[in-house]
């Protein structure tokens, strides 16, 4: 009966420490929220693709976006879009997120072409997925020949680097 109890027991006190875990990478105020529309362009990756570059605003304004020197993006939820591809087809989305000389993908799927040749893709981050400033974040669709400009928009928060 004691290992149980024990079990137990450590499994609540991992639940109890999640919310503590979870806080600390929430946003303090609703000004740190931010939602980022792809409407770039991925050169600084050397992508053929959009880039993650323009804040839209509460208002439906937008103004240009990069992530602060001294802060980072929490991605908590992204889109990826585009056009162009073979109906029925698999495609490859993807986010790739870096700089010039090192980059690597956050996220990767293969997601089937509508009757119109469209994809979409939609994530969810809980624990949420961390940008640092400098970094440029790019949308992908591939088909196995070729890529096309991917679109799309993420939410999630600034805030401080630790």
């Amino acid at each position: 009966m004691r290992p149980y109890v024990l079990s137990v027991t450590l499994f609540l006190l991992g639940l109890a420490s999640t919310p503590a875990t979870a806080a600390a990478l929430a946003p303090s105020k609703p000004s740190q929220l931010v939602t980022v529309a792809a409407l770039g362009s991925c050169t600084a990756l050397g992508l053929t693709t959009d880039l993650f570059n323009t804040l839209v605003k509460g208002d439906g304004t937008t103004a240009p976006f990069s992530i602060p020197a001294g802060q980072v993006l929490v991605i908590t939820d992204l889109t990826v879009f585009a056009p162009g591809k073979t109906a029925g087809g698999t495609v490859q989305v993807e986010v790739v997120v870096g700089t010039a000389t090192s980059h690597f993908s956050i996220v990767t799927a293969n997601v089937t072409a509508n009757a119109s040749g469209g994809v979409g893709f939609t994530a969810t981050f809980p624990t949420g997925i961390v940008v640092k400033s400098g970094a440029s974040i790019c949308p992908v669709a591939f088909d196995g020949t070729s890529n096309v400009a991917a679109g799309g928009s993420l939410h999630g928060f600034l805030t401080k680097d630790k």
